[in-house]
């Protein structure tokens, strides 16, 4: 299997998910509140599929966007960017 089948599988499993999750997800109820769920959902599978610890990617995009990063680098605060060691 090459890997770019795993990678469509792992990403079809995790939308698997999100089809039978979110329709009950209070979140979920509004179109709106489904796109933004499947979006989160999006990138923390993509930080798995880029070896990234999902919570450290998160905690440390998050805080770099209140700090006002700037939004002509936001290809930087991509998952598959991340550097665990970088300065916040």
């Amino acid at each position: 299997t090459n890997r770019f089948t795993v990678h469509l599988r792992q990403i079809a499993t995790t939308y698997l998910v999100i089809l039978i999750v979110a329709p009950s997800h209070p979140n979920c109820r509004a179109i709106g509140g489904g796109r933004t769920w499947a979006t989160v959902a999006t990138l923390l599978q993509t930080c798995k599929m880029n070896g990234v610890d999902p919570l450290d990617w998160l905690s440390q995009t998050l805080t770099r966007i209140a700090q006002g990063w700037p939004a002509s680098e936001i290809e930087a605060l991509m998952p598959w960017n991340f550097r665990s060691d970088a300065v916040s």
